[in-house]
This record gives C-alpha cells, sequence and structure tokens, in this order.
C-alpha cells in the first residue's frame, strides 16, 4: 500500500512538472503573441492613418478634377461656340460669295454686252471669282480643323490622368485588403490559444 501511494506521489509530481512546464511555455506563446499583436494593433492604427490621409487625398484630387472637369467644360463650350460661329461665318461668307457670285456674273454679262469684250477676258474673270471662293473654303476647313484636333488631344490627355488615378487606388486598396486578412489571422491564432489553455484548466 505505501510502495502504490510512493508511485501515486511520482506520478503525480511528474504530471505537476509537465503541468508547469506546459504552463510556462503557454505563457511565453502568449507573451510573444501579445507582443506581435500589439504591433499589428499600431501597424493597423498607421495603415488607418494612412488610409485617412489617402482619403483626403481621393478627396481633395476629385474636388480638383471636378474643378478642372467644370475648367474643361467651360473650355469645351468656348470651343464649340468657336467652331460654331466659324461655321456660321463660313455660311454667311458662302452667302456673301453667291451674291457677289452672282452680282459678279451680272457684271461680267453688263460689261460684256456693254463693251462687246472677248470671251477671254469674261473666262479669266470667272476663273478669278472661283479661286477666290476655293481659297476662302479651304482657310475655313483648316480653321476648323485645328480647332477640333486641340479639342481631342485635351480629351485624350484627361483620360491618361484619369486611368493613372484608378491604378493607385485600386493599388492601395489591395494593400489594406492583405494588411487587414493578416491581422485577423493573427487575432484567431491567439484566441484559438487562449481557449486551449482555458480548456487544459477546467480539465
Amino acid at each position: 500500500m505505501e510502495k502504490e501511494h510512493q508511485v501515486l506521489q511520482e506520478q503525480l509530481k511528474e504530471a505537476s512538472e509537465k503541468y508547469e512546464q506546459l504552463k510556462s511555455r503557454s505563457a511565453k506563446e502568449i507573451s510573444v503573441l501579445e507582443d506581435e499583436l500589439l504591433l499589428l494593433i499600431e501597424g493597423n492604427k498607421l495603415t488607418k492613418k494612412e488610409l485617412d490621409w489617402f482619403h483626403q487625398d481621393v478627396e481633395m484630387e476629385m474636388k480638383r478634377w471636378q474643378q478642372e472637369k467644370k475648367e474643361n467644360q467651360e473650355r469645351l463650350k468656348v470651343g464649340k461656340t468657336k467652331v460654331r460661329k466659324l461655321t456660321e461665318t463660313n455660311e454667311i461668307y458662302t452667302r456673301n460669295n453667291d451674291e457677289k457670285d452672282k452680282q459678279y456674273k451680272r457684271y461680267l454679262d453688263d460689261f460684256l454686252e456693254i463693251s462687246n469684250k472677248s470671251e477671254n477676258e469674261k473666262v479669266k474673270m470667272e476663273e478669278l471669282i472661283k479661286k477666290s471662293h476655293n481659297d476662302h473654303q479651304e482657310c475655313v476647313k483648316r480653321a476648323i480643323a485645328a480647332e477640333v484636333s486641340v479639342l481631342e488631344n485635351w480629351k485624350e490627355t484627361e483620360l491618361y490622368k484619369l486611368h493613372r488615378r484608378a491604378r493607385n487606388a485600386e493599388a492601395n486598396l489591395k494593400y489594406l485588403k492583405f494588411m487587414t486578412r493578416y491581422v485577423l489571422k493573427c487575432m484567431n491564432k491567439l484566441q484559438q490559444i487562449q481557449f486551449n489553455k482555458t480548456c487544459r484548466k477546467n480539465c
């Protein structure tokens, strides 16, 4: 009976030592994880500040972009007005040229009728009128083409800026999602260790 009691004492002592060792190791692991969690929490605070700064930057960029958009719309409106005025001017010139053509033709006919000029002079006058009309049409076309080219270049530049801002925002969002998953993973691991520790105590 005494021998059995001694065996039980030794087993109890051995179990106590193992428990203390396990308790010490668990305490160290928990301490390390708590330190890591504190670092992650601090990092998360910094990340939140960076996210706030990013949101502020985005808001500022959006306001600036809205202002630029408004200004560009105004410039586009002015450009359209110029094109419309050029078109109207072209129509006026065309009508005036038509009237002048008619006048020139009347004057030419009268002149030929009165002065009995030769047919060669009439041909030269008609060619001069036609050349003047064509030169004016060509000038108007070049002016309209130049205005349209400026507007197209501005549109391409603005689209490039928007694509670049979208790529930067997407990269920042991916980084924030990665940090959030990492923090949640560490917190789950710490909760599991604490749960295991509680179970051992209860057992």
